[in-house]
């Protein structure tokens, strides 16, 4: 990875736990952020039953921060053995490992990844692409995605399909360019989870308004794609 857009990320991710407005608005007291996290763990759950056939295969969550959607993961059968996870992050990955001793942890960077050729069944980024700036970076760590998944994997990919004016250190994929990271693939995609910030202010009204609200398509703030090679 870039050195400077390495750095540039680390400041990123420190300032972001410094900052608690931001902190109160990704908590799970929120009922908008539970709603959001339900949809798409319901999604995935889809994939994951489409894709990881009768024996659980091995999973590399990239991106994975504190461990939350490997764990989720485990709520859904996996078992915590097969549950890989890498950071740049080494406070986030410290408490991966605290969280959940049992999953495989490291710290290490998508564009590098310390695991052979097509060693996983399935690949996971999360909001972790959009928030690589360099096109060069996110080009290699799509490689690496693509060198680690074994032959009949998949690569899952949940990221913003709109920018957010408020934040600046994050940059919206549009599927053209998710199929440019990824020639000679296969996609399946999707567009799920309700604009954050409105879902984030429904509050009590959150159980009835968010499933309506969310089959609207333009107020669909992130693509679901599964990737597979040709």
């Amino acid at each position: 990875m870039n050195a400077a857009e390495l750095q540039r990320l680390r400041e990123v991710y420190d300032a972001y736990r410094l900052d608690a407005r931001k902190q109160r608005s990704w908590s799970s007291a929120n009922a908008g952020n539970r709603a959001m996290g339900m949809e798409r763990d319901g999604a995935l759950r889809e994939l994951l039953a489409a894709t990881q056939g009768a024996s659980p295969a091995p999973v590399l969550d990239i991106g994975c921060g504190a461990g939350n959607v490997l764990a989720t993961l485990h709520t859904m059968g996996l078992p915590q053995e097969i549950l890989y996870g890498v950071d740049i992050d080494a406070v986030r990955i410290h408490q991966a490992h605290e969280r959940y001793p049992a999953m495989h942890y490291a710290l290490a960077e998508g564009s590098r990844l310390p695991l052979g050729d097509g060693s996983v069944h399935t690949v996971l980024l999360f909001t972790v692409l959009s928030s690589i700036l360099v096109y060069k970076t996110r080009s290699a760590i799509a490689r690496e995605a693509l060198r680690v998944l074994r032959p009949q994997g998949s690569i899952i990919v949940y990221d913003f399909r709109y920018n957010n004016p408020r934040n600046p250190f994050v940059r919206a994929l549009n599927l053209q360019e998710i199929r440019a990271l990824f020639p000679g693939t296969r996609l399946e995609c999707k567009t799920l989870t309700l604009l954050p910030p409105l879902a984030r202010s429904l509050g009590r009204l959150t159980n009835a308004l968010y499933p309506v609200l969310a089959r609207i398509p333009f107020l669909k703030s992130h693509h679901l794609c599964s990737i597979r090679p040709l």
